[in-house]
């Protein structure tokens, strides 16, 4: 579900994501997933939004996001995916809008929603069976959030206010993988 501008508000935690358009894949090779990330790291000034948790798919991504200024979380991602955009058309001789519709974006409100969307995010390669565990999964922050990676992307502050170390986040990823996150609760893909 769609958030409303008023529901744009500092402090507030956002759950962000597109899938592409025609089924096409946004990301054929690893060249495009780091161009990506690297159009991230450029847009998502930490001085306005905090990246909670992030996993790149193939045809589609999904973002937490939280805002710290009273400037929107879409501001960014208009940006990024307009430069991602041109990148993909130029590199692959396309034309066109490459998602299947405007970016959706649930406002979070709880925070047992909170924790089980970054479980969902993370667990999202798994659930699509690209991988068999989430620390295969390259293009997400789940090895920054288990501790055996850091990036620039990483802000460790969410992980940091909900679990005591990474064993305490890998038996939740645990619990959600077997209790099936995605029938628990009303998270939009």
């Amino acid at each position: 579900m769609r958030v409303r501008q008023v529901q744009f508000s500092k402090g507030s935690f956002y759950h962000l994501y597109n899938h592409s358009a025609k089924g096409e894949l946004l990301f054929r090779d690893s060249q495009d997933y780091d161009m990506c990330l690297t159009l991230f790291s450029k847009y998502i000034s930490k001085d306005f939004y905090e990246l909670g948790a992030y996993c790149l798919m193939p045809n589609h991504y999904h973002m937490l996001i939280r805002q710290l200024t009273t400037a929107p979380v879409t501001e960014p991602f208009f940006q990024i995916w307009q430069r991602y955009s041109r990148y993909y058309n130029k590199k692959y001789a396309q034309f066109g809008s490459i998602f299947c519709e405007k970016l959706q974006h649930v406002w979070i409100n709880n925070e047992l929603h909170l924790q089980a969307l970054s479980a969902y995010i993370h667990l999202n390669p798994v659930k699509a069976r690209l991988v068999t565990s989430p620390e295969l999964w390259l293009y997400s922050d789940f090895l920054d959030w288990i501790g055996q990676r850091t990036s620039k992307l990483f802000n460790p502050a969410l992980r940091d206010v909900y679990y005591r170390n990474s064993a305490e986040y890998q038996d939740l990823i645990q619990y959600f993988s077997t209790a099936q996150i995605e029938k628990r609760l009303l998270i939009d893909d």
